[in-house]
């Protein structure tokens, strides 16, 4: 969380008015451009990074996580496109979005697969997939934050 919050201190745009007008710059960060868009997001994906830590055994809890994640990003993508001005083209906001997604439901990807591994006596493999991708998936969201808002 250290990491997400020096991340978006530091991001392009930061402290700017919300005021400001998309047209004058397209890869604004909508919104304030103060985390008022990224912080959110970077919650609603470490929510789904949560389901890495429960047991591949359990599988109800697992899907219940990661369902209730896509509900919250899904509640999140509609709330955010009332307040922002349709464009023909993507944003580094929508870029982010879009990556954020992905991680939302690769998460939940990799439940489901580590829960049918377990099942069928491959638990120490389920447990070593969910071994590393509890520090993998947080590195991918930190190469997302960089991809999308830096680059």
């Amino acid at each position: 969380m250290i990491l997400l919050a020096a991340l978006l201190a530091f991001a392009p745009g930061a402290g700017a008015s919300p005021t400001n007008d998309a047209a004058a710059d397209p890869c604004a960060v909508p919104a304030s451009g103060n985390g008022s868009t990224a912080m959110p997001l970077g919650l609603i994906v470490f929510m789904a990074w949560t389901v890495f830590w429960i047991d591949p055994k359990h599988l109800a809890p697992q899907i219940g996580v990661s369902t209730a994640t896509v509900f919250t990003l899904i509640a999140f993508q509609l709330g955010l496109g009332r307040f922002l001005p349709r464009v023909s083209y993507l944003t580094r906001a929508d870029k982010f979005l879009l990556g954020a997604t992905g991680l939302v439901f690769l998460a939940l990807g990799e439940a489901i697969m580590t829960s049918k591994l377990a099942d069928s006596d491959r638990e120490k493999l389920s447990r070593r997939i969910d071994l590393w991708s509890r520090w993998t998936y947080p590195a991918l969201f930190a190469l997302l934050l960089i991809f999308t808002l830096w680059i």
